[in-house]
């Protein structure tokens, strides 16, 4: 049980101690931070928690290091993607006022009309209105990138643009030119 000296000081550092009980840390009462097995995950510094990575508490080098599993490294890579998206998205980079994007979720394709701090509200062409989280979005354009005269069917343009297409180099010719003829 606490005491009441013990109870002011983890009061004094109220978002410190609220994130480490929701994780389900446990406090040695000086300022760390360990989970159920009783290894050292973090410290309280400045009123927030400090983490430290396996590294950290060993004093490795991070090049000394073995490499995580490759479930790890996906996950990673993945975090590290969604964070550089938000600093994106925060500078103004990426996702702007009247840019289309299109949802990966659903793939509803709509015009941006706000941005919001970590969400954007859009609408579709059929003035349906949408939200969705700034990771589950991606830029859209519905330009082909060639002009619709360079797409007709029968021209050499569309000969050019489907070799480009499929990184065809020659077309062969797929008529059997040996095939005994059937009309006498």
């Amino acid at each position: 049980m606490k005491n009441f000296s013990q109870f002011i000081s983890e009061a004094s550092k109220p978002l410190a101690n609220f994130h480490a009980k929701r994780l389900g840390l446990v406090s040695d009462g000086k300022g760390g931070w360990y989970n159920k097995s009783g290894e050292f995950i973090a410290k309280s510094e400045g009123g927030n928690l400090k983490f430290y990575d396996q590294q950290q508490k060993l004093g490795k080098d991070p090049d000394q290091v073995h490499p995580a599993t490759p479930k790890a490294q996906q996950k990673i890579a993945a975090l590290k993607k969604s964070s550089q998206i938000r600093e994106d998205y925060v500078r103004g980079i990426i996702f702007n006022e009247n840019d289309l994007v299109r949802r990966v979720t659903d793939g509803l394709i709509g015009k941006i009309i706000r941005r919001g701090a970590n969400h954007l509200i859009c609408v579709t062409e059929d003035d349906q209105m949408f939200k969705s989280w700034v990771h589950d979005l991606e830029e859209w354009t519905d330009v082909s990138g060639v002009p619709a005269e360079n797409r007709e069917i029968g021209t050499d343009d569309l000969v050019k643009y489907t070799m480009k297409l499929t990184h065809t180099k020659k077309i062969q010719n797929m008529i059997n030119k040996y095939k005994k003829s059937t009309k006498k």
